[in-house]
């Protein structure tokens, strides 16, 4: 427990150490504890505290991630609360702890931070997504692994 406790203040130092420093710029920020799946209740989860990030003036939001991934709708909205913070001046940093992951949903909420920070040992993906109840092959299977792979690859891009 020792270990994991250094080694997550390390990571906060390392983080805040690279962010850009400017007398105007508040370096106040929020930690959100993600570690569940990815529902309904998650968006409605994400969609408060990025509300309070905003309301108290928060520069910087890091979710510390470990998710099995999730709701195909769901991921695509916490994807979108993210890119909004994003566009309202909120820095948003993915850190995946020791021992966590960022599969499947997870990994699209990730790419859609501004920086990924993963613990040795930790994975993310596979973000192939799986319509249930439809084939493999089939034409929408195929529609909506296109367009997720269109959105990583979106979001790999505009983060560099």
């Amino acid at each position: 427990m020792k270990k994991w406790v250094g080694f997550t203040l390390l990571a906060f130092v390392v983080v805040f150490s690279l962010l850009p420093y400017s007398s105007s710029y508040s370096h106040t920020y929020m930690v959100i504890n993600f570690n569940t799946q990815v529902d309904p209740g998650a968006v409605s989860f994400f969609q408060r505290s990025f509300s309070y990030a905003e309301s108290q003036g928060i520069s910087i939001v890091i979710i510390n991630m470990n998710t099995p991934g999730g709701l195909l709708d769901s991921m695509l909205s916490m994807v979108n609360i993210t890119l909004e913070a994003e566009s309202m001046g909120i820095k948003v940093i993915t850190y995946v702890p020791p021992g966590g992951m960022a599969a499947s949903a997870g990994s699209y909420i990730a790419m859609a931070s501004d920086m990924i920070y993963m613990a040795n040992g930790t994975f993310i993906g596979p973000s192939t997504p799986i319509v249930e109840g439809i084939g493999v092959n089939s034409t929408y299977q195929m529609h909506i692994q296109n367009a997720m792979l269109a959105l990583m690859e979106s979001q790999a891009e505009k983060h560099g």
